[in-house]
């Protein structure tokens, strides 16, 4: 599966609107997320589509935030395979040993094409890949309930973990894609709750991973 291309002159006039009032140059631009002179024009006169990820740097790059570069309005002809807009939040869902979740905030609305998703968080840690890399991002379906084989967002013992969710009888566990982790039975006592089923993964400038 391809990862979400959008490509809009109304997107790249904005960058470019935006990119004069900061005094930057298209080399300026390119300079600060890591692309050349010739990518930013392509963007700018709309000749070339950009991948969510780099839409999303050029935008903190600006100094706003990613809706003011693709609107929820924008016409279905100016955005490929975009369904609906979503909360990115700050929380840092654990794919390891577990995080304790200090302050949850919105770091950002970013689109997606799926309609089943509600919302979607940074991973981080190493123990799902290489189905979820380290600094990946999860999309979610707010849910309590989970089936077997589910990839789940959830907090156990007051931890934020996205894991395997497997059920063996009454008994249910957490498990880990690296088998160095061991998994994590869920006593009945446990403070366990599940916010919801990752249906989908978006990588760093790779292809996404789709799970529904």
């Amino acid at each position: 599966m391809n990862m979400i291309m959008i490509g809009s002159r109304d997107i790249g006039r904005k960058i470019k609107e935006l990119r004069k009032k900061r005094g930057l140059t298209q080399k300026d631009l390119g300079e600060m997320v890591g692309l050349d002179q010739t990518t930013i024009s392509g963007y700018e006169n709309g000749r070339r589509q950009i991948d969510l990820q780099k839409l999303m740097k050029i935008a903190q790059a600006l100094g706003v935030d990613l809706k003011e570069l693709i609107s929820v309005d924008s016409k279905p002809s100016e955005i490929s395979k975009v369904a609906k807009i979503i909360p990115l939040y700050s929380l840092p869902a654990s794919a390891g040993n577990g995080m304790f979740p200090d302050e949850i905030y919105i770091l950002d609305k970013i689109p997606t094409h799926r309609i089943d998703v509600d919302f979607a968080i940074k991973v981080e840690g190493d123990s799902m890949e290489p189905v979820v890399p380290d600094g990946a991002i999860v999309f979610v379906k707010e849910t309590p309930e989970a089936r077997d084989g589910d990839m789940v967002l959830c907090t156990y013992d007051d931890h934020v973990f996205v894991k395997w969710f497997h059920r063996r009888g009454d008994d249910i566990y957490l498990i880990s894609e690296i088998p160095l982790y061991s998994p994590i039975k869920v006593e009945e006592h446990d403070k366990f709750i599940i916010h919801g089923v990752v249906m989908d993964v978006l990588r760093g400038g790779k292809p996404r991973r789709k799970f529904k």
